[in-house]
């Protein structure tokens, strides 16, 4: 994965990995499979990607996911209006 968004980034593109939202319950089982600090963490830190986890950030945290994982309709556009508004606070919108 790290390999791909070099390259990317070695051609002019830029990448953002996003952590979408999942219920607590399935994040706590993600992440005993999956810890973020084995992964997510490193998989940030060893590219050239920039990274939003929506735990980090607190108008994404408050998400919760109908079905554990997919958010539901209605929160579509307010979701995006929060991740667009923390991806500008952090200086990733450059275009």
């Amino acid at each position: 994965m790290v390999g791909a968004i070099d390259q990317i980034v070695e051609r002019g593109g830029e990448v953002i990995v996003l952590r979408l939202p999942s219920s607590p319950r399935r994040f706590r089982s993600e992440d005993r499979v999956h810890p973020r600090e084995q992964y997510w963490d490193r998989i940030v830190a060893a590219s050239r990607a920039s990274g939003i986890h929506y735990a980090d950030v607190p108008s994404l945290a408050h998400f919760v996911p109908a079905d554990s994982s997919h958010l539901d309709y209605r929160d579509s556009a307010p979701f995006t209006r929060a991740l667009l508004e923390a991806a500008e606070q952090r200086g990733l919108l450059s275009r």
